[in-house]
Order: C-alpha cells, then sequence, then structure tokens
C-alpha cells in the first residue's frame, strides 16, 4: 500500500500501458482475539496471485518469506507451494514484511510488500 501511494498516478498509468502483463498481489490476513488467552491471538496471513489458483502459482513463486518479530525466537517463516499461508496462535505482530522470491524463469528480484494486521 506504502508503496502505490508513493508512485505518481501518470507514471503507474504509463507503466500499465507499456506491460505486456501484470501480476497483482493479494495479501490477506485474519486476525482472532479470544478472551481470557493471556493475551495471545489466533493469526493467519495468505499471499497469492489474483486470478491464478493456487496450484498454477508456484510456476511464477519459488517462495515467500514472512518476517515476522525479529525479538521472538521466531523471526521469519518460508513458505513454499502451493499455499504460501502462515497460521500462528500467539501476540500478532503489527506489521508483517514478506519477501516474494519469483521463480528464476522470471529473472525478477524480490518484491517486498509490508502488511499490517488489524
Amino acid at each position: 500500500a506504502k508503496m502505490a501511494a508513493a508512485v505518481p498516478q501518470s507514471v503507474v498509468a504509463q507503466r500499465q500501458s507499456e506491460a505486456p502483463c501484470q501480476i497483482q498481489l493479494v495479501v490477506s490476513s485474519l486476525h482472532d482475539e479470544k478472551p481470557n488467552s493471556g493475551g495471545k491471538t489466533k493469526w493467519s496471513m495468505r499471499l497469492e496471485l489474483r486470478g491464478i489458483a493456487s496450484k498454477h502459482s508456484a510456476a511464477m513463486i519459488e517462495k515467500v518469506v514472512y518476517e515476522l518479530d525479529p525479538i521472538k525466537k521466531e523471526g521469519s517463516v518460508t513458505t513454499y507451494p502451493p499455499f504460501f499461508s502462515l497460521c500462528r496462535y500467539d501476540s500478532a505482530p503489527s506489521m508483517v514484511r514478506c519477501w516474494i522470491h519469483w521463480a528464476p524463469m522470471l529473472a525478477m528480484r524480490p518484491t517486498n510488500v509490508e502488511h499490517s494486521l488489524v
């Protein structure tokens, strides 16, 4: 969201007209607070490509690395095809950084997306 807001609309329109195709990333999360849980919540995150079935995403995405709270034991989690998701029962971080590592055949650098858990 921050990246999209920082790019002027005229530049976005120009790039869209010149691009042979577009890939749209969808990052979603669920957050479920339980009463009397001692501050722990059930939360999950998922990354997918819009319009592409999960089983076909592996042709484009090699892996997704979720960077969580660096203070905790589990600072990052790597997910692999066909589902690029994770689920935890713990105190949810407020922000998770996702590194999308594209398939080598695409010759693309990893994409960094920051996602707020709400």
